[in-house]
Protein backbone atom coordinates (compact mmCIF):
# COMPACT_ATOMS: atom_id res chain seq x y z
CA UNK A 1 0.00 0.00 0.00
CA UNK A 2 1.93 3.05 -0.91
CA UNK A 3 0.91 6.51 1.08
CA UNK A 4 0.95 9.65 -0.77
CA UNK A 5 2.85 12.67 1.00
CA UNK A 6 1.49 15.36 2.31
CA UNK A 7 2.54 18.00 4.73
CA UNK A 8 3.27 17.89 8.12
CA UNK A 9 0.31 20.08 8.81
CA UNK A 10 -2.11 18.27 7.49
CA UNK A 11 -1.00 14.79 9.05
CA UNK A 12 -0.72 16.94 12.41
CA UNK A 13 -5.08 17.75 11.39
CA UNK A 14 -5.68 14.22 10.35
CA UNK A 15 -3.85 12.72 13.42
CA UNK A 16 -6.35 14.67 15.36
CA UNK A 17 -4.21 17.46 16.20
CA UNK A 18 -1.11 15.22 17.15
CA UNK A 19 1.95 16.58 18.79
CA UNK A 20 4.55 18.15 16.69
CA UNK A 21 7.31 16.43 18.92
CA UNK A 22 5.11 13.16 18.13
CA UNK A 23 4.73 13.87 14.50
CA UNK A 24 8.56 13.83 14.31
CA UNK A 25 8.12 10.06 14.96
CA UNK A 26 5.57 9.83 11.71
CA UNK A 27 8.08 11.76 9.27
CA UNK A 28 10.37 8.49 9.81
CA UNK A 29 7.99 6.29 8.10
CA UNK A 30 8.39 8.62 4.87
CA UNK A 31 4.79 10.04 4.71
CA UNK A 32 5.04 13.10 5.58
CA UNK A 33 6.11 15.50 2.67
CA UNK A 34 7.91 18.10 4.23
CA UNK A 35 10.51 17.77 7.26
CA UNK A 36 8.53 18.84 10.58
CA UNK A 37 10.18 22.08 11.46
CA UNK A 38 11.97 22.60 15.20
CA UNK A 39 9.71 25.41 15.44
CA UNK A 40 5.89 25.35 14.43
CA UNK A 41 3.10 28.25 14.07
CA UNK A 42 0.86 27.41 16.39
CA UNK A 43 -2.22 25.63 15.17
CA UNK A 44 -5.20 27.73 15.84
CA UNK A 45 -7.45 24.47 16.64
CA UNK A 46 -4.82 23.74 19.29
CA UNK A 47 -4.47 27.23 20.59
CA UNK A 48 -8.01 27.37 21.21
CA UNK A 49 -8.18 24.14 23.01
CA UNK A 50 -5.70 25.12 25.13
CA UNK A 51 -7.64 28.78 26.44
CA UNK A 52 -9.23 28.05 29.73
CA UNK A 53 -12.62 29.70 30.27
CA UNK A 54 -13.58 32.56 33.12
CA UNK A 55 -15.21 30.37 35.74
CA UNK A 56 -18.79 30.49 35.05
CA UNK A 57 -20.66 32.54 37.91
CA UNK A 58 -21.97 30.81 41.06
CA UNK A 59 -26.26 30.32 40.47
CA UNK A 60 -28.15 32.52 42.43
CA UNK A 61 -30.74 30.05 42.16
CA UNK A 62 -32.92 29.53 45.36
CA UNK A 63 -34.07 26.24 45.48
CA UNK A 64 -38.23 25.99 45.31
CA UNK A 65 -39.61 25.78 49.27
CA UNK A 66 -43.06 24.32 47.86
CA UNK A 67 -44.58 21.94 45.52
CA UNK A 68 -45.69 23.39 41.93
CA UNK A 69 -43.55 26.75 42.88
CA UNK A 70 -41.08 26.01 39.91
CA UNK A 71 -41.37 22.83 36.96
CA UNK A 72 -38.67 22.39 34.73
CA UNK A 73 -39.95 20.57 31.14
CA UNK A 74 -38.05 19.52 28.03
CA UNK A 75 -39.55 18.44 24.94
CA UNK A 76 -37.98 15.01 23.42
CA UNK A 77 -38.36 13.00 20.45
CA UNK A 78 -38.73 12.05 16.76
CA UNK A 79 -38.82 7.76 18.33
CA UNK A 80 -40.31 5.10 16.97
CA UNK A 81 -43.94 5.16 17.11
CA UNK A 82 -45.44 4.48 20.51
CA UNK A 83 -48.87 2.17 20.49
CA UNK A 84 -50.89 5.03 20.64
CA UNK A 85 -49.13 7.19 17.69
CA UNK A 86 -46.88 9.35 20.02
CA UNK A 87 -43.31 10.09 18.50
CA UNK A 88 -42.22 12.88 21.20
CA UNK A 89 -42.84 13.40 24.78
CA UNK A 90 -42.41 16.11 26.76
CA UNK A 91 -41.26 15.53 30.74
CA UNK A 92 -42.39 17.78 33.89
CA UNK A 93 -40.34 17.78 36.95
CA UNK A 94 -41.51 19.40 40.09
CA UNK A 95 -38.04 20.88 41.81
CA UNK A 96 -39.29 20.60 44.98
CA UNK A 97 -40.91 17.05 45.25
CA UNK A 98 -38.72 15.90 41.77
CA UNK A 99 -42.37 14.56 41.04
CA UNK A 100 -41.33 13.44 37.02
CA UNK A 101 -44.34 13.37 34.38
CA UNK A 102 -43.93 12.20 30.99
CA UNK A 103 -46.46 13.52 28.29
CA UNK A 104 -46.99 11.42 25.19
CA UNK A 105 -46.93 13.77 21.89
CA UNK A 106 -48.22 12.55 18.45
CA UNK A 107 -46.49 15.51 16.61
CA UNK A 108 -44.11 18.40 17.69
CA UNK A 109 -47.05 20.78 17.68
CA UNK A 110 -49.25 19.26 19.25
CA UNK A 111 -48.93 20.87 22.50
CA UNK A 112 -51.12 19.19 25.71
Amino acid sequence: MKTANVSYRTWHDRLGHLDFEDLKKVEILGVVADRVPREVAPCDVCTRGKMERLASPKDEHVKATTVIQRIHSNASGYYHTSYGGARYFVTFIDEYSNFVEAVPLKSKGSGI
